[in-house]
């Protein structure tokens, strides 16, 4: 949503620091959603886990 609401207030217009503020928001939404997923696929990487592509 954060997002959402800083594309709207560019759209509009908005002060610039209003849309700084949203922007800011925004990064650390994404951030907090994609870290979890980011952290599991590097420790499945480090894991030595299946092997792709490979036959024995």
């Amino acid at each position: 949503m954060a997002m959402w609401m800083c594309g709207d207030a560019v759209r509009k217009q908005a002060g610039t620091e209003r849309i700084e503020a949203l922007r800011g928001e925004s990064h650390m939404t994404r951030s907090a959603v994609t870290r979890p997923l980011v952290a599991l696929r590097g420790a499945h990487r480090g894991s030595g886990g299946a092997r792709r592509g490979r036959r024995r």
